[in-house]
Parts: C-alpha cells; structure tokens; sequence
C-alpha cells in the first residue's frame, strides 16, 4: 500500500488473498487513523471487502474506495516503485 501524499510505502506479506485477510491488513496498515478514501484497482478482492470496510470504519473518517483502472506507465506507477524498492 502506497500512501499517495507522503508516498510512504507500506509492505506486508499476506498468506492468500481472501477477502478477510486483505481486509484485516489494510485495517492494521490504517489503524485508528484510516484516510477519508483508499484508492484501489478494480480488482475482485478490493471490490469484495468495500461494504465490510464501510461497516467496521463507519465512526472514522473513512468515506469509500476510488476505483482506478490499470495504468502501466514503465517505471512510474507506485505500485511499480514499490516493487522495484521491495527487490
């Protein structure tokens, strides 16, 4: 997770990619600060853990998801600095 102003970037290994278990890392990475909007692919397991999302942090600040699509621009995506920084 790449955090767009600062552009901290936060890894974490995650054993499978079950809607639970994304949910559960995303919520530890935010804690009890969570930003207004999380910025996400359109992929199945972010669309899957939305409405879960909006349940568990429904007295923060946190307002939904945005929906990007894919953007592979070579070498200036976050999620492709965060690769390269990772190896």
């Amino acid at each position: 997770m790449v955090d767009v102003c600062s552009r901290k970037l936060y890894a974490r290994f995650i054993k499978d990619l079950k809607k639970t278990t994304i949910l559960k890392s995303i919520l530890e990475i935010c804690g009890d600060n969570p930003p207004e909007y999380i910025k996400a692919d359109i992929s199945r397991y972010y669309r899957a853990i939305e409405d879960d999302m909006i349940k568990i942090l429904e007295n923060t600040r946190y307002k939904g998801m945005l929906w990007a699509g894919s953007y592979h621009k070579t070498g200036n995506t976050f999620d492709e600095r965060a690769i390269r920084t990772i190896e």
